[in-house]
């Protein structure tokens, strides 16, 4: 008989103030938290197999940004990269997450963000 487990994790994952707010054709940039920007997932295994479903308070999830997060969670857990799903929440006061073709942002805070 297979065993199936459950897991839920929610990290706060706040960016440092100044970032680049993702969601508006002006520039606007982080200047507090009203609520904390959050990482939430669910980790799904039956036998040897795993899922992950990973849910990121930004407005969107670039390829760019997507992959290498993608690739991270893989080594770190064991788990395929295609059994792992990231998603945004679609927050239009998350974090801008891309750098190109947007306003300026300060691109460490970002590289230190991702």
């Amino acid at each position: 008989m297979k065993t199936f487990k459950a897991g839920f994790s929610a990290v706060n994952a706040n960016p440092p103030l100044g970032i680049g707010v993702a969601g508006y054709y002006i520039p606007r940039f982080a200047k507090g938290f009203i609520d904390d920007i959050e990482v939430k997932t669910l980790v799904l295994e039956l036998g040897e197999k795993q899922i992950a479903f990973i849910s990121v308070d930004v407005c969107g999830i670039v390829e760019d940004v997507f992959a290498p997060w993608v690739e991270n969670v893989e080594k770190i857990t064991g788990i395929p990269k295609e059994n792992i799903f990231l998603s945004a929440t679609h927050s239009h006061t998350g974090p801008e997450l891309v750098l190109k073709g947007r306003y300026d942002a300060d691109a460490d805070m970002v590289e230190n963000y991702v």
